[in-house]
């Protein structure tokens, strides 16, 4: 993966976890070095942010629906896993 894709990756995470508990979109300044994740400013105050733990917590959000609808489908008489066997 090139820097490029990664950092869209962190950007698309640190915008949904800042318009989701924020309402604010981020408008991201470029700093010379790759740290942090995410850099911008929002209401005159700099803000620096590190992506992984929004990263985390939408894949453990995903894995937990996931798993919700797996069980409702071993629920079912006619599950899609009894059939198979």
């Amino acid at each position: 993966m090139s820097i490029i894709e990664q950092k869209n990756i962190e950007h698309t995470y640190i915008t949904k976890y800042m318009k989701e508990f924020h309402g604010i979109i981020p408008k991201y300044i470029n700093p010379k070095i790759d740290i942090p994740d995410g850099y911008f400013i929002i209401n005159g105050q700099y803000w620096a942010v590190e992506a992984v733990s929004y990263f985390m917590d939408d894949k453990e959000k995903n894995s937990q629906i996931l798993r919700a609808n797996l069980n409702k489908y071993n629920e079912n008489k006619n599950n899609i896993f009894k059939l198979c066997f």
